[in-house]
C-alpha cells in the first residue's frame, strides 16, 4: 500500500504540469516566427552612414537596433537605481 503512494508522487513528479506545457508550446512558437522572420528579411539593403556606403542584410541592422536598444534601457535603469539608492 505505501509502494502505491510512492509510484503515484513519483508518476506526478515525473509528468509536466500544464504551465510547463503552455510554456513549451509559446517557446516552438516564438522559434518558428523568429526562423520565419529572418528568412524574410534576409534581402540586402544599401546603407549610406556618413560618407561610407555598404549593403547589408535587413536582420543585422534589426539585431543591432534591438541590441543598442537593450543596452540603453539597461544603463538607464541602472542609473536610475543608483539615483534612488542614494536618496
Amino acid at each position: 500500500m505505501m509502494e502505491e503512494g510512492n509510484e503515484k508522487q513519483s508518476e506526478k513528479k515525473s509528468m509536466i504540469s500544464t504551465k510547463q506545457k503552455i510554456g513549451l508550446i509559446i517557446s516552438v512558437l516564438l522559434v518558428i516566427g523568429l526562423i520565419a522572420f529572418v528568412f524574410q528579411n534576409s534581402n540586402k539593403i544599401k546603407i549610406e552612414f556618413f560618407m561610407l556606403e555598404f549593403r547589408i542584410r535587413i536582420i543585422y541592422i534589426i539585431l543591432v537596433s534591438m541590441l543598442t536598444g537593450a543596452l540603453g534601457m539597461y544603463t538607464f535603469s541602472k542609473y536610475r537605481k543608483s539615483r534612488k539608492q542614494r536618496k
